[in-house]
């Protein structure tokens, strides 16, 4: 399962992270679009838990307004992780059923899932890593850091320099309601910068994804309030993942497989499946127990630990013993909707 990522790039930078070569030839920028839904923020975290925006990759073509646009082939938006139906009614608030991650063997069983599949919703969730949690002896949790194997391929778009300025000078920019659309030449989605390869934390994972959108009923004064929200598939964890556990995200590799998933004109659902497998692509080390509480968002969250050192416990009045709660803030805690481990691995019912 995937149940929290890290994602620390600003909303100007995720287009240029995610530059890709269009069906015209072209290097393209993805469009930004922000959420509607009260609001729906996208805030760059090292400790991102569900019912957090974080931005998605998609099909223009979901879009109405952009349908007969030839520049903008693909949209960025920020939606809330935990998947809404759009046959839910009442307010979202009240769906309480985890829908954060969706089995790839189970997505046609459930009416959850089997639907926005039918219907095309593909995405691509981003994030530069996840955690999972190791179940020690005694039953304590050690938590673990994921991301990109340094190793991994990068696919650069390279140009001359008489090409790059000859687009610069000819570079057009393009609105579109609440879309903005910039071309340069910029690198694949699999890195935010060529400087940054070396640096896991720093690339991009791309996670096979569906989403829905969930819209007000009538007469209830807020129809414009849609809200778009996703889940993360997952697979049987790669043979070197799976001590840690028997679960994945499924990665998309590469920006053809990218493009296939996202196209759900050209590539049905049953063949878009096939990209959906375990990917031995990923590498991790192991971090401090402060990733538990979902409330520090701190950069300690991805850093290395040693484990054969004994790590120092928080001090009576600092920072860190804030966020050691007792049992019954706890209790509170998760009541609000906060999460101060890590989310448990039991079935939910869809």
């Amino acid at each position: 399962m995937c149940g929290r990522t890290a994602c620390t790039l600003a909303p100007d930078e995720f287009p240029k992270a995610c530059t890709f070569k269009g069906k015209n030839g072209q290097i393209q920028e993805p469009a930004w679009r922000d959420g509607s839904f009260n609001r729906g923020k996208y805030y760059p975290s090292h400790n991102i838990s569900p019912q957090s925006f974080t931005p998605v990759l998609l099909s223009s073509q979901h879009f109405n307004s952009l349908a007969s646009e030839e520049p903008c082939e693909r949209v960025l938006q920020p939606m809330r992780w935990g998947l809404i139906p759009s046959w839910h009614r009442g307010d979202p608030k009240e769906f309480t059923y985890n829908m954060s991650n969706a089995r790839s063997d189970t997505l046609l069983d459930k009416r959850s899932f089997k639907s926005p599949l039918e219907k095309g919703n593909r995405c691509v969730v981003l994030a530069e890593g996840f955690f999972e949690w190791e179940t020690l002896k005694g039953g304590k949790k050690q938590p673990y850091y994921i991301y990109l194997k340094k190793d991994t391929k990068i696919e650069v778009q390279n140009k001359t320099m008489t090409e790059i300025e000859g687009e610069n000078n000819n570079e057009k920019e393009t609105d579109v309601k609440d879309f903005h659309i910039k071309k340069e030449p910029e690198e694949s989605i699999t890195v935010k910068a060529e400087e940054d390869a070396q640096f896991g934390e720093k690339r991009l994972l791309t996670m096979a994804g569906l989403f829905d959108c969930w819209k007000p009923p009538n007469g209830s004064g807020n129809e414009d309030e849609e809200l778009f929200s996703y889940t993360i598939i997952t697979v049987d964890s790669s043979p070197s993942l799976r001590w840690l556990h028997n679960r994945m995200p499924a990665i998309l590799e590469g920006e053809e497989e990218i493009g296939r998933w996202l196209d759900f004109g050209e590539v049905p659902w049953q063949k878009a499946l096939n990209l959906v497998k375990p990917k031995d692509c990923l590498e991790w080390h192991p971090v401090s127990t402060v990733v538990n509480n979902s409330r520090n968002k701190s950069p300690d969250c991805i850093k290395p630990i040693d484990l054969t050192q004994k790590q120092e416990k928080p001090i009576k009045g600092t920072l860190f013993s804030y966020f050691k709660k007792s049992p019954l803030k706890q209790e509170k805690a998760l009541d609000k909707g906060e999460t101060s481990q890590e989310p448990s691995c039991k079935k939910a019912k869809f």
